[in-house]
């Protein structure tokens, strides 16, 4: 009778340690061990891989992704400046999506130009990286990523394919801002 409750709880245990999400929740120094692994490969490659973007922030730490087929409502944008204090220029853009969790934001929009500066407000400080499509600030124990990609990249990363296609002939770029605390 012990040896089935052993079994059980050992399995238990092994899968609530080697489960990144679970394991990224508990243990702090795995989750900044996972951001910092995105930050030296974005500086090692000289590119923002967005897989591994996305994948970071999906383990980092649990929240919820609104992603909507027609464009955000305003609440959740609002929502996310205040909550970020970045203060975003939505002039012509298409808000696909907003990640929520203690400890990582995302805001992200369809857009029509490659200059970050266009569309958000970025921070006086000196960036830790920078190329032409994506600028990471650490600030404190805040980390700041924007960036700027062709949409085919999000396509490539997440799947992400819009059902509404005659939107997309007016958007050539995938815009996103991220504020993660360590």
């Amino acid at each position: 009778m012990r040896l089935p409750l052993l079994v059980t709880l050992t399995i238990a245990i092994c899968y609530l340690l080697f489960q990144p999400r679970i394991i990224n929740y508990l243990l702090p120094t795995a989750r900044t061990n996972y951001l910092d692994q995105l930050l030296q490969q974005t500086k090692s490659t000289k590119h923002l891989d967005p897989q591994k973007y996305w994948e970071t922030r999906e383990f980092y730490y649990p929240g919820v992704f609104y992603v909507f087929q027609d464009g955000l409502s305003i609440d959740n944008i609002t929502d996310f400046v205040h909550q970020t204090g970045i203060n975003l220029k939505l002039k012509g853009d298409f808000p696909i999506l907003v990640y929520k969790s203690p400890k990582w934001s995302s805001y992200e929009s369809l857009v029509n130009t490659n200059q970050l500066a266009d569309l958000v407000d970025l921070p006086s400080s000196t960036p830790i990286y920078q190329d032409s499509q994506t600028i990471i600030y650490q600030i404190d124990n805040k980390v700041l990523i924007f960036f700027i990609k062709p949409y085919d990249e999000l396509k490539v990363t997440n799947g992400f394919i819009y059902t509404k296609e005659a939107i997309l002939k007016d958007y050539y770029y995938w815009f996103g801002v991220s504020v993660i605390t360590r």
